[in-house]
């Protein structure tokens, strides 16, 4: 797995176009208020801002800090404090942290010296200290301390009529919002923003629409971007605005690939590659290779390898660049995009891989052509003393030698690359080289392999709140640079070299490290931090219940089990992972069709013998057990665990509840005296999305045979069940508990994960701010959604549901997989809450109960009638 260089550059310049859009905007308004100082220490600023923009940092510093000596013997205080906050803004583009922070602090200081700032100059000023505070505090992972600064730089530049600053601030700030899950804000301020640009035409409204559509997709609204963004072109067909339509299409291009939108990939594919050649005709050279790299990089991720032959036309254009940081950023790039086509393997995303012809060894880069860039790289950035670029060059350099499998050469760079770092404060390039030594511990055989996955993940942690900015690409590249840490890292744990049984510690590591990724999966696809949560392992233990934990590795797949009591124990199953993901997809798909019986009992009692078979001598064993708890990996998430068969029952036939638990709970609340349900749905056809959703002729009857003593108010029913009323009712009643029988979709993708109102749609992120409104609640108890579907294709689609789940705040999420039949879901409905009605009854039981009871006594043997129900959460 080959890490990009190009995450690193977005990580280092990402916030800088944020914060500063064009260097004209973050420096150039505040020279005007010097305009009396000596001609000398004019031209010195401006010097600086012309390399600053030139990516030439380390000369903008000797400009600034030569007018910053001239402004200490005139005792011009503003003019310090402007100077020293553009050095910070420099320093940080060289990863020079302590440096940025002292320059800021010393900014500060000048600032507060004066008795008051009473012109626009000084407040423009303070402003800008502001905003550079709210980057250092963001990287710092203090989203919280950087939305205020950037609230109050947003007063400042107000006060200072810098209408181009104000937008700086505000767009910061709802980068701030999404990233602590208040979406609903971030796209309420966004939409503000966008209503205060200036009205007329022209280059500041068309920057400024640009900006805006970058900053939707950096909240993973994609749609709204892409129109932002066609607006701002039909104001200035720039090539800025054309990159940028490209990034976005390129995103909704992964994003429809990943939940299994093939044609609608293409379409936006196209799309991207054409917004990208027109880019590339800029008449500046650097946003033209920009564009052109983009584009060589997408068609490599989609596998179209023959179609970026045309690689060697971009050395002469790179050789051409102006020397500097953008440069630099550019080469790696290049360097990253040749080792994809000279090692297609682990670049072509799993989506797009339909078995594309490789290209000939004489049409692909050498690894000397590779070697070379890269070397020459490394020694322009040891000239521009950017030692975060240094070990960038070095660490892909090591990267090379890793693939041409030449161990020592591989190791010794990849250590360089990190030693180069050490004390930087650099997580983000931290992690990429410990996870490559990692690999390389393993290749060799080397027992510190496990040593450096502990510290690869100790690094991620360090970058959670980077993971969590979700433009598109970064959601979903997740599965590429971020997932594959914590995969090969079980599969070092759990698959040792030696014949000896794998001991307990071991894993109890495995599951904290599933957990893990567990977490950041979810985080990755709520884009917030679920710090509210607490490991599964920390509740009450249930006497009755065995949780299972099933992972698919490369050649088998091993069950982790634990009996409370009892030390953690496992078995395994010699099955290679493509047969597993084979048979899962299939079954996956035939439970869909009720006419498919046979083919799902055949092959569910495949899966049955590979995950339960090797448990039953245990089980009999233990006959307290009567609640099987399944923490699932990959795509077992998406398979409902009671249609497994032993031959001749199903596993829900057995004696077993059976729920899901992610490896993480919401709060540990304590349990609701009784349930209150807020019973709601929708029978009337509708169109949401472009897609039609049929009658649900069921509702009222369903949503009336909820027992009375689990209801107070009745029901809000089509065109009632709307966001408006909801809201209402949320506020007004003491609800701890929510019945809705309502279409719905769950997916991978945040944005196309939503339930049905009338004539509207509710996302995940919407429901939690609609829940928010209850300000201090205990969580819901239990939320029902009666009539929703996962998304077919999408490997992930249940992270949808379980990201409904959390967003909800509900202990217990009760749903459908595939789309229920309307008969048979109200009849289990009714069971299931006549269950729940005796004393002791768990959910768990009471779903098992209510299945049972529609599989052998209402006329619906078939698994595609009861088994589609799950049970995520809390099982008691």
């Amino acid at each position: 797995m080959i890490a990009g260089s190009w995450r690193f550059w977005r990580k280092r310049a990402g916030l800088w176009l944020l914060a500063g859009l064009v260097s004209s905007w973050l420096f150039a308004s505040g020279v005007g208020a010097f305009a009396q100082t000596e001609p000398v220490t004019q031209t010195l600023l401006q010097q600086g801002i012309e390399r600053y923009d030139q990516g030439q940092f380390t000369a903008a510093i000797e400009a600034w800090q030569q007018a910053q000596t001239a402004f200490v013997r005139q005792d011009n205080r503003l003019a310090q404090a402007y100077v020293l906050n553009n050095l910070a803004q420099a320093y940080q583009q060289l990863a020079q942290w302590p440096a940025a922070e002292a320059a800021l602090a010393q900014s500060q200081a000048q600032l507060d010296s004066l008795a008051a700032l009473s012109e626009s100059d000084a407040w423009e000023v303070q402003a800008k200290v502001l905003n550079t505070q709210g980057q250092l505090q963001w990287r710092d992972g203090q989203p919280e301390q950087a939305l205020a600064s950037w609230q109050q730089a947003a007063d400042y530049y107000q006060q200072a009529g810098t209408s181009a600053g104000a937008l700086i601030a505000q767009l910061n700030q709802a980068q701030a919002l999404q990233t602590l899950g208040l979406n609903r804000r971030a796209l309420q301020l966004l939409q503000q923003t966008y209503q205060a640009l200036p009205s007329a035409t022209g280059p500041l409204r068309a920057a400024g629409l640009r900006q805006l559509g970058i900053a939707y997709a950096q909240v993973g609204a994609l749609a709204r971007s892409q129109q932002i963004l066609e607006a701002s072109l039909a104001q200035a067909a720039t090539p800025e605005t054309q990159l940028a339509l490209g990034n976005t299409a390129r995103a909704r291009s992964h994003r429809a690939a990943a939940t299994g939108q093939r044609q609608t990939a293409l379409a936006y594919g196209e799309m991207a590659l054409q917004h990208y050649q027109r880019a590339a005709q800029s008449d500046s050279a650097l946003l033209s290779v920009q564009a052109r790299l983009n584009q060589l990089s997408y068609l490599i991720e989609t596998g179209r390898l023959a179609a970026a032959a045309d690689w060697r036309a971009l050395a002469t254009r790179l050789a051409a660049l102006p020397a500097g940081q953008p440069a630099l950023f550019a080469q790696l790039s290049y360097a990253h995009s040749l080792t994809c086509l000279a090692w297609p393997v682990g670049c072509v995303r799993p989506e797009w891989s339909d078995g594309s012809a490789i290209p000939a060894a004489a049409e692909r880069p050498t690894a000397a052509q590779i070697a070379q860039l890269l070397a020459a790289a490394r020694q322009q950035a040891q000239q521009q003393q950017d030692i975060g670029l240094v070990s960038n060059a070095t660490g892909q350099l090591g990267h090379l030698y890793e693939l041409t499998q030449q161990w020592s050469e591989a190791e010794a760079l990849t250590q360089q690359a990190l030693w180069l770092i050490e004390g930087q404060q650099l997580p983000e390039l931290a992690y990429r080289w410990e996870w490559q030594l990692g690999r390389i511990y393993q290749a060799t055989n080397r027992g510190d392999a496990i040593a450096a996955y502990e510290r690869a993940l100790g690094a991620l942690k360090e970058v959670r709140d980077s993971l969590l900015q979700v433009d598109a690409q970064t959601q979903f590249s997740f599965r590429d640079y971020v997932e594959p840490v914590y995969r090969e890292f079980l599969e070092v744990l759990l698959s040792p070299t030696s014949q000896q049984p794998l001991a307990s510690a071991v894993l109890k590591q495995a599951i904290q490290v599933l957990d893990a990724l567990q977490l950041t999966e979810l985080e990755n696809f709520l884009g917030c931090n679920l710090a509210r949560l607490v490991n599964i392992s920390e509740t009450s233990v249930d006497p009755a219940a065995v949780k299972l934990y099933p992972i698919i590795l490369s050649e088998q797949l091993l069950v982790i089990y634990e009996i409370p009591g009892q030390p953690l124990a496992y078995y395994t199953t010699q099955v290679p992972q493509p047969q597993v993901e084979a048979r899962l997809r299939s079954l996956r798909r035939d439970l869909t069709l009720p006419g498919k019986t046979p083919q799902v009992i055949a092959q569910a009692a495949e899966v049955y013998h590979w995950l339960i078979t090797p448990l039953e001598a245990v089980l009999a064993a233990q006959p307290q057990i009567d609640t099987l708890v399944f923490v699932p990996d990959g795509l077992l998430r998406n398979l409902p665990m009671g249609i497994l068969y032993d031959g001749e029952r199903y596993l829900i036939e057995k004696g077993y509840a059976i729920a899901i638990a992610p490896q993480i709970e919401l709060f540990q609340p304590r349990a609701a005296a009784r349930l209150n349900i807020f019973r709601g749905g929708i029978s009337l056809p509708q169109q949401i999305r472009g897609e039609v959703f049929p009658p649900i002729e069921q509702v009222r009857k369903e949503l009336e045979q909820i027992p009375a003593a689990f209801t107070s108010a009745p029901p809000l029913l089509d065109e009632a069940f709307t966001e408006a009323n909801i809201e209402q009712r949320l506020q007004n009643d003491d609800v701890s508990a929510i019945h809705w029988k309502t279409h719905g979709v769950f997916s991978s993708d945040p944005s196309n994960t939503y339930l049905v109102a009338y004539q509207d749609s509710i996302t995940a992120n919407e429901l939690n701010a609609l829940l928010q409104q209850l300000g201090q609640r205990d969580p819901l108890e239990l939320m029902v959604l009666s009539a929703c579907e996962t998304a077919l294709g999408d490997r992930r689609a249940v992270l949808g549901l379980a990201g409904v789940a959390v967003r909800a705040g509900a202990r217990s999420t009760l749903s459908t997989l595939w789309r229920a039949d309307d008969d048979a879901n109200t009849q289990l409905m009714t069971q299931f809450y006549q269950a729940l009605l005796q004393p002791g009854t768990t959910k768990a039981k009471a779903l098992q109960q209510a299945q049972q009871w529609l599989l052998s006594e209402a006329g619906y043997p078939a698994p595609y009638y009861w088994g589609t129900y799950v049970l995520v959460g809390n099982w008691r």
